[in-house]
Formats: C-alpha cells, sequence, structure tokens
C-alpha cells in the first residue's frame, strides 16, 4: 500500500493533454456512524438551547441563528456517539456546535454578521 508520504514525494507522470488523472485513498479506518442515540431527539434540541443561551450574541439577529440551527449540527454528537450516556453525547453535540460557531465566524464572518469584539466577549465570557 502506497503511503501519504510516498504520494507526496513521488516524481510525478509527465502530463498528457486529456489524460484522466486519479488517485484512490485508503479504506477508512472505522464504520461510519450507522444509528441515532436513542435520545436523539432531546440531545438537538438541548444543544441548539445551548447554542441560543451561550453563543445567542456572536449571530447579527435572529434570523442568522435560526439559519445555522437550520443545518442541524446538534445531530452530529448523537450521530457519533449513539450508545453513549446522554450527558456524554450532549457534551459532544455542544462541542461540535461550538466548533462549527467558531469555524463559521472565522472563514466568513458576514455568516453570523457579528463584530469581532462581539465574538471575543462571547468566547471570553466562557473561559
Amino acid at each position: 500500500m502506497t503511503s501519504a508520504a510516498d504520494l507526496l514525494t513521488a516524481p510525478t507522470a509527465p502530463e498528457v493533454p486529456g489524460a484522466v488523472r486519479e488517485f484512490f485513498p485508503s479504506e477508512l479506518p472505522g464504520l461510519l456512524p450507522y444509528a441515532y442515540h436513542p435520545h436523539a431527539a432531546e440531545i438537538e434540541f438541548a444543544s441548539n438551547g445551548w447554542i441560543r443561551a451561550r453563543l445567542g450574541d456572536c449571530f447579527a439577529g435572529e434570523a442568522e441563528l435560526l439559519h445555522f440551527l437550520r443545518q442541524r449540527n446538534g445531530l452530529y454528537g448523537p450521530l457519533t456517539v449513539p450508545r453513549a450516556d446522554r450527558r456524554r453525547a450532549r457534551d459532544i453535540a455542544d462541542f461540535y456546535q461550538f466548533v462549527t460557531v467558531v469555524d463559521s465566524f472565522v472563514s466568513d464572518r458576514a455568516e453570523l454578521g457579528a463584530s469581532v469584539e462581539g465574538a471575543r466577549e462571547v468566547f471570553a465570557a466562557m473561559g
């Protein structure tokens, strides 16, 4: 099997006009999620409430917050740990949501519509 390091250091083939170039990534190291946590709906709802209460000020207004919540990031926790206890699944859901808020703010501030100072205040208050 070819390693990532081998691919990075291997000589490149000469470009042939019209030739198709392909690569085949290695197989996934584990199985993809196959089930929701039995309390997935409750966990998502509670995590959305946490976002509203703790990170709501990162959004320009209710419309932007609702746009974010409709992405259903709160389901990632229940999908990744379908057998975890409810508290653990909720913590993971909150973490995914938090990271997504930060990522959205950094990559496209217009997405959230908040000022840098406002986001700093929100994140500092969490520490």
